[in-house]
């Protein structure tokens, strides 16, 4: 009997624990899922690591590794071909494809006949429907090598020179390689620095690989490489060896790939040691890194890559601000087109400190004029003109005035006999920032639209006809990865007045590129210029398999002008202002582009939120606690505050349900069957306790539109970017962004990657506000919600429930601004209810309880009825049981 015995004891505590542990989940349910998931999680790296190979760390900076191994396997015959002697074959393939594209050009032109007569007077102009909308002569494969002063600057990164940018031209092409911002806050900080880059920063060096180290090839005015004094700075031409960090760890440089890793360790602030070669002469020097400055404009970093035999870098999208020359009837020359787009153009005499001519002289006797009915003579001047005016070096205290544009144009000077008609298109900018597009919601630029989606990047533009035209990048990915794409038209030449631009703009998150007449079109108090028609543009000469990586994929436009007729010796200009800057109100409404900032749906709710956030931040400066964590807390106060009197009322009226509870049970029992006398008997009750049922909705009502325009609000407002909630501290640096607090996608299982994945329901990081937002969730759901009156209402609980938990999966990625505000709100709401005197409840039978002043174990009248009418029901199903075991037996016998 011993074994039975302790058997029933080992069994008899099982049970024990079991309802423990039983008991431990149901009343807390918030713990319980944070300590499973820990579990899970955990369980599930114990399997990665035994029966899944380990991932690899990433070398370096992310890029296109598909992209790179298919063009090595392209490029293995081209490099046989070199070696065999087979060096005409690219050509005459060039050639017979610029052949195909003519001949597809020219059917198209014969299938146009039958249009109408507005048609055809359209289709003499320019018309780029004649030619790929996607990738149009995309350079992608051309290769771009460094000549002595090909790449040319103007502004400076020095914090006392006035500039608020540094552009980088490339005179391959007569492009804008680069556009660093370099406005400052008064202390000298960067006011708009790179959020993800976080190592430090020794300027844009565009290196390339030689026997023995790295070429410099350009030293940028105000950069921390150029800042040495006399000796200690870098040059162009130096050759970078190695170099070593503050933590003495060196690095031997034979690949970018190379520096990139060394350079990934570092921190701002802290001095790095470079071996180099100057002049065949080897020395050393000590710079101190920055921060990283935001690249408005730049070479899109996940489209190149180096070939591993020329060490070549080749861009796999094309610079910004590429012009070419086409013919009236919309046709491309492609001996005149690749010149300009790849050919070195001539730096003219008139450049000065702020401002590069660039000159491209063409010879139109030497091109293949064998399509033209009417042959072109004599020669073509092309002349590009970028110029940068400083801004105010005083100007510290806000860094908003009229600086953020670059004075860009061209001139077209013909020389020879008669006259000709040319046309023109220019490509719009490339390579526009997409920090935190992971994270980020970006709002439709079309206000009242309903399924207008926006992308990491999107074409905006407005004109005299057309008004403000918004493409979205998803509509326009999605269209280019089609068979046979369309020609997304931003300004529809078809209707009237649609070319006269006011402006047209490459738009992101909190910084826009747009391109806008200069002074000289000003008529009438605005500015506009006439223009044939604008198209979008997908820059990438290959597009993302998988959905989830085309968020990113590079979009811009092309402009294309109306028919230029020039004579011997004229000259023709066009003058813009390029604008690269951040979306601040008061630099928006200078440029007249207040239209690029749209708030959605709730604008009115929005605007005025963030006009107080920032007051708040200016008020909060002014004591020396300058926070947007502390302005946003303090708007969450006054905002609960003003709604006391709503908020009161719906408390009291969720206490008066929750004490209500009980009776309300106790009617449902008493008229199971009667559903007409158990509303009648509910209605009665809520009378006596003047109680309604649906008073907690007002509030919610008045939540939403306070919620979503403060959501709306803070993903729009710039104010919050970069801005750190505690100064000092690495974790929720960006209010903008999740907090970020531990990266865990190369340490979790890559089998999760639909969860760590940049694309996932959680992200590639640990991010702990919304998990204490979700938790405060479940605390005012359990401490709040009244006891269910039967098994439907339980089940409805239970739902909210795993509703709460799953909105944690939604919550994950919002930014830490948000969660603020909601921990802010949720505790505001907690210690509300706990200070909240107890309600008065009248009983049934009309007898008045008061629950501040009742005993805590002695039950109500209506809790006693209750308990009893579950006695009653307990008693009769045993007598039940009783009659049918004596029915059993009386049959048995």
């Amino acid at each position: 009997m011993r074994p039975a015995a302790e058997s029933f004891s080992r069994q008899t505590r099982l049970t024990k624990f079991a309802n423990t542990i039983k008991a431990l989940i149901v009343e807390n349910r918030g713990l319980n899922f944070m300590v499973t998931a820990l579990l899970i999680f955990a369980g599930l790296m114990i399997v990665q690591q035994f029966f899944f190979p380990k991932p690899k760390p990433p070398q370096g900076k992310e890029v296109a590794k598909k992209e790179q191994q298919d063009d090595d396997k392209s490029n293995k015959q081209d490099d046989k071909n070199k070696q065999d002697g087979k060096k005409n074959d690219k050509a005459d393939k060039s050639k017979k494809d610029d052949q195909d594209k003519q001949k597809k050009s020219d059917d198209q032109k014969k299938s146009t006949k039958s249009k109408s007569d507005s048609t055809k007077q359209n289709d003499k102009k320019t018309n780029p429907e004649k030619t790929n909308p996607n990738n149009n002569n995309n350079p992608a494969n051309l290769p771009n090598t460094f000549v002595k002063d090909q790449l040319l600057t103007i502004g400076s990164m020095d914090q006392t020179s006035g500039s608020r940018m540094l552009v980088t031209i490339n005179r391959s092409g007569g492009t804008i390689r680069r556009i660093e911002l370099n406005s400052r806050w008064p202390n000298g900080k960067l006011r708009y620095r790179d959020v993800e880059n976080k190592s430090g920063y020794l300027g844009q060096l565009e290196l390339t690989p030689v026997p023995g180290g790295l070429q410099v090839n350009l030293v940028g005015p105000g950069t921390p490489a150029a800042l040495g004094d006399g000796e200690n700075a870098l040059a162009v031409g130096d050759i970078l060896v190695s170099a070593t960090n503050s933590k003495n760890q060196s690095a031997t440089f034979a690949t970018l790939d190379e520096f990139a890793e060394f350079m990934a360790d570092t921190k701002p602030g802290e001095p790095i040691t470079i071996n180099l070669t100057r002049k065949t002469q080897n020395t050393t020097i000590t710079i101190p890194l920055g921060d990283q400055p935001l690249n408005i404009v730049r070479p899109e970093p996940y489209l190149k890559y180096i070939d591993e035999d020329s060490g070549i870098l080749t861009p796999r999208s094309p610079e910004s601000m590429l012009l070419t020359i086409m013919s009236p009837s919309g046709n491309i020359w492609p001996e005149l087109d690749t010149s300009m787009r790849t050919g070195l153009w001539d730096l003219d005499p008139r450049t000065t400190e702020n401002e590069i001519i660039l000159r491209k002289q063409i010879d139109l006797d030497a091109l293949d004029q064998t399509k033209f009915a009417k042959p072109f003579t004599g020669k073509l001047t092309v002349f590009k003109r970028y110029k940068l005016l400083p801004g105010d070096p005083d100007f510290k205290s806000r860094s908003l005035d009229r600086a953020y544009h670059i004075n860009f144009g061209f001139d077209l000077k013909y020389e020879g006999p008669g006259k000709h008609r040319f046309a023109f298109q220019l490509y719009g900018p490339t390579g526009t920032p997409v920090d935190g597009w992971w994270y980020q919601n970006k709002i439709s630029g079309k206000t009242y639209s309903l399924f207008g989606t926006a992308g990491a990047r999107d074409v905006i533009g407005n004109s005299k006809g057309a008004g403000y035209v918004f493409k979205g990048g998803p509509k326009i990915v999605a269209n280019a990865v089609k068979d046979e794409p369309d020609h997304i038209r931003i300004f529809d030449p078809a209707k009237q007045d649609a070319g006269m631009m006011r402006y047209l703009a490459v738009d992101t998150q909190y910084f826009t590129v747009a391109l806008l007449p200069d002074e000289s079109y000003e008529a009438d108090g605005e500015r506009l210029m006439d223009l044939y028609s604008a198209y979008v543009w997908v820059c990438q000469s290959r597009i993302a398999e998988k959905k989830r990586e085309r968020r990113t994929t590079d979009i811009s436009y092309r402009l294309f002008s109306n028919d230029i007729v020039l004579s011997d010796g004229q000259t023709e200009s066009f003058n813009f202002e390029l604008f690269a800057g951040p979306k601040e109100p008061k630099l928006l409404k200078q440029y007249k582009l207040k239209d690029v900032r749209s708030f959605g749906w709730f604008a009115f709710v929005s605007k005025p939120l963030c006009w107080l956030l920032r007051l708040f931040y200016g008020m909060f400066s002014l004591i020396g606690l300058g926070s947007y964590g502390l302005a946003i807390i303090l708007l969450t106060v006054i905002v609960r505050s003003l709604m006391i009197p709503i908020s009161r009322k719906a408390a009291l009226n969720a206490q008066m349900m929750q004490k209500l509870a009980p009776q309300m049970k106790e009617i449902a029992e008493k008229y199971k069957e009667d559903m007409e006398g158990r509303l009648k008997a509910q209605r009665e009750l809520f009378s006596k306790n003047k109680y309604n049922p649906y008073g907690g909705c007002l509030l919610m009502f008045l939540q939403l539109p306070i919620f979503i325009g403060l959501y709306r609000g803070l993903s729009v407002d710039i104010a919050l970017r970069d801005q750190p909630l505690i100064p000092g501290l690495k974790w929720c640096s960006n209010l903008a962004g999740p907090d970020q607090l531990w990266y865990w996608k190369d340490t979790l299982p890559s089998f999760l990657s639909f969860l760590t994945h940049e694309t996932g329901w959680l992200g590639p990081y640990l991010n702990i506000l919304p998990i204490i937002t979700i938790v405060l969730f479940l605390m005012q759901q359990k401490l709040f919600t009244p006891p269910a009156t039967d098994d439907q209402q339980k089940l409805m609980q239970k739902m909210m429930t795993f509703m709460m938990i799953f909105m944690g999966f939604l919550f994950f990625k919002v930014s830490a601004g948000l969660c603020i505000y909601f921990i802010t709100s949720s505790a505001w709401g907690i210690i509300e209810r706990k200070l909240l005197p107890k309600p008065v409840l009248k009983d049934i039978d009309g007898t008045v309880v008061e629950s501040g002043s009742a005993e805590p174990n002695k039950p109500t009248p209506s809790e006693v009825v209750l308990k009893q009418s579950d006695e009653d029901k307990k008693k009769r199903e045993r007598l039940r049981r009783e009659r049918e075991k004596r029915k059993r037996d009386k049959g048995r016998r």
